[in-house]
């Protein structure tokens, strides 16, 4: 089940707060973050597949990822366990806020599954699924036996080929 904050039109600032107690820095919803004490702007560093920042608050160093504080701070956030921020189209440096939403850990676990699945099937074999899918009418189930690939798989690939 996704959870998705659309209310996101126009630019907005708000205080960052850690474990509930506010900092002396800002974010915008495009994802800048500035240290309000000083007026400069954090840049963001590439940490994995992620930009974070490092954050001085009660004399402390906390490093945070951006999608984090952006889903935080700017996307409504929902009840339960193991909730998650997802980056819908799966590029983890697209920040923007209509990239992102909370999902259960568990859809986040399937979603990163699919989307390698995807990955391992070259793009000239995609182009060969998409041709019987679409223009021979053939089933996906037969194509996923012929291609020895998952069903998900075959419907990912007709989906992301519209």
């Amino acid at each position: 089940m996704y959870y998705m904050n659309t209310n996101h039109n126009h630019t907005t600032t708000k205080i960052i707060t850690l474990n509930g107690v506010q900092t002396i820095y800002t974010i915008s919803t495009d994802g800048t973050i500035t240290n309000t004490k000083k007026g400069n702007v954090l840049k963001h560093s590439l940490c994995g597949n992620y930009y974070k920042v490092s954050i001085c608050h009660n004399k402390q160093t906390h490093s945070v990822y951006v999608h984090r504080l952006l889903a935080l701070h700017f996307l409504e956030v929902p009840e339960g366990e193991n909730i998650v921020v997802d980056h819908i189209n799966n590029n983890k440096l697209d920040n923007s806020l209509s990239n992102l939403n909370w999902i259960t850990q568990s859809e986040n676990i399937l979603k990163a599954t699919r989307a390698t699945e995807y990955n391992r099937v070259p793009e000239s074999v995609r182009t060969e699924i998409l041709t019987k899918y679409y223009d021979e009418n053939r089933t996906a189930k037969s194509l996923a036996d012929e291609y020895d690939i998952p069903l998900s798989t075959i419907y990912t690939i007709a989906r992301k080929n519209k």
